[in-house]
C-alpha cells in the first residue's frame, strides 16, 4: 500500500525520506514545509510547495499524517487519511508495509472493478463453453454405451426365442414324421417308433459333428482323444469365443474305421445344451478366420437317420424349384432348423451362413 510513516514519507519499495522537508509517494517526490512555515521562504530561499490534501475531509498531507495515495493513478490529489478510510494507527501502519495490499481512489476503482468483471465474465464464458462440450461428449459416449448394451440385449433375446421356437416345433415335427412314416403301421407300432426317434434326439441333443478335424497319427486310442478334446478347446476359444472348462466336453470319438488318408467326422458331447447352442450361434465366426489351422472345418447337429433324411427332402425339394428361376447361378440353399422343423432358405452366394 502506498503512503507514508509519521515523521517519513515511504514508498512502496520503502524508501524514506527523514524529516519534514520531503515527501516520497512511489515514484515521485515532493517538497513540503511544516504548516507555521507556509507561504513564507524557507532558509535557504525557495518557495515551499503545496501540501496534497484529503479527497475525502479536504484537511492537509502534513508528514505527520497517516494516510495513502491511490496505488493505480498515484495523482497528488488522491490521498486520503487514515480517519476518513476508518483506519487505527497500529492497523495502518502494518498495512503500509504490505506490498500485498493496494488502495484505488474512487475513480480507479470504479474502473478496475469494471475491468476485473469483464475478465471475470470472459473466464465464465469460457468455462461454461468448455463444459458444454464436455456434456456433449459425455452424452455421445453414453448413447454409444447404450446401443452396445442394446445390442447385446436383442442377441441374448433372439437366441432365447429361437430356443424356445425350437422346442415348440420339434413336437410339430415329430408328429408329422409319425403320420408320414407310420401309413400302414398300427397304432401301437407308430408309438414304438415315436418313442425310439423321440429317445435317439434326447440323447443326440449336447452332439455336434465337425468334419475335415486332423486327426493325429498314433495307435494310442487316447493320445488321439486328448489331441481331438485339445484341438475343439482351441478352437471354441480363438473363432468360436466359447469359453471351455475341462468338464464341459463329455465325450470326443471319431465316426467310421480308421483309414489310412482318411479325415472321419469328429463326434463331440458337451455335457450341457447351453455350450453347443452357444457354439452353434456363433458358426458364422467360421466364415472367413484365417488360421489356417482351422480352415475348412464345418461343425452340424448330430442328426438321426431320420432327421438327416428329412433335411436331405427339404433341400433337394429347394434346388428343384431353384434351377426353375431366373439367376440361379447367384444363390445356394440351406437348411435351418434342422433339429425341430427343416426349412429351405434360398440365400446369395457371397453371404456366410451358419447352421441352427
Amino acid at each position: 500500500m502506498r503512503g507514508q510513516k509519521v515523521g517519513n514519507r515511504v514508498s512502496r519499495k520503502g524508501k524514506t525520506s527523514a524529516g519534514a522537508g520531503a515527501v516520497q509517494a512511489g515514484t515521485s517526490a515532493v517538497s513540503v514545509t511544516p504548516k507555521s512555515l507556509s507561504g513564507t521562504k524557507n532558509a535557504v530561499g525557495l518557495q515551499p510547495l503545496s501540501l496534497p490534501s484529503c479527497c475525502g475531509c479536504g484537511s492537509l498531507i502534513a508528514p505527520e499524517i497517516r494516510a495513502v495515495q491511490c496505488d493505480r493513478c498515484q495523482k497528488e490529489d488522491r490521498w486520503k487519511c487514515i480517519e476518513c478510510l476508518g483506519l487505527s494507527n497500529e492497523a495502518y501502519d502494518n498495512l503500509i508495509e504490505c506490498k500485498e495490499v493496494f488502495w484505488f481512489c474512487h475513480d480507479c476503482g470504479c474502473k478496475g472493478q469494471a475491468t476485473d468483471d469483464k475478465e471475470k465474465d470472459d473466464k465464465l464464458s469460457t468455462v461454461i463453453q468448455m463444459m458444454s462440450e464436455v456434456m456433449n461428449k459425455l452424452m455421445e459416449v453414453e448413447l454409444e454405451l447404450k446401443q452396445k448394451v442394446e445390442d447385446n440385449v436383442v442377441k441374448e433375446l433372439q437366441s432365447r426365442v429361437e430356443i424356445l421356437e425350437g422346442k415348440i416345433r420339434e413336437g410339430s415335427s415329430l408328429a408329422t414324421q409319425d403320420r408320414n412314416d407310420g401309413v400302414g403301421l398300427n397304432g401301437g407300432e407308430r408309438e414304438n417308433i415315436r418313442s425310439s426317434e423321440e429317445e435317439e434326439i434326447r440323447k443326440r441333443k449336447n452332439n455336434v459333428v465337425m468334419y475335415r478335424v486332423p486327426e493325429l497319427d498314433s495307435d494310442d486310442v487316447l493320445e488321439r482323444r486328448c489331441g481331438d478334446e485339445a484341438y475343439v478347446h482351441e478352437l471354441c476359444s480363438e473363432i468360436l469365443k466359447v469359453d471351455l472348462d475341462s468338464g464341459d466336453i463329455s465325450k470326443t470319438y471319431r465316426l467310421g474305421k480308421k483309414e489310412e488318408g482318411k479325415c472321419r467326422p469328429l463326434l463331440v458331447r458337451f455335457n450341457s445344451d447351453e455350450k453347443k447352442g452357444t457354439m452353434m450361434s456363433n458358426l458364422n465366426r467360421m466364415k472367413g478366420q484365417q488360421n489356417e489351422k482351422f480352415k475348412g472345418v464345418s461343425i452340424s447337429h448330430d442328426l438321426t437317420v431320420r432327421q438327416r433324411e428329412l433335411v436331405r427332402a427339404v433341400r433337394n425339394k429347394a434346388l428343384e424349384d431353384l434351377e426353375k428361376e431366373e439367376g440361379s447361378g447367384n444363390f445356394r440353399i440351406i437348411v435351418v432348423g434342422q433339429t425341430t422343423n427343416p426349412r429351405a432358405v434360398k440365400v446369395p452366394l457371397n453371404l456366410p451362413t451358419a447352421s441352427s
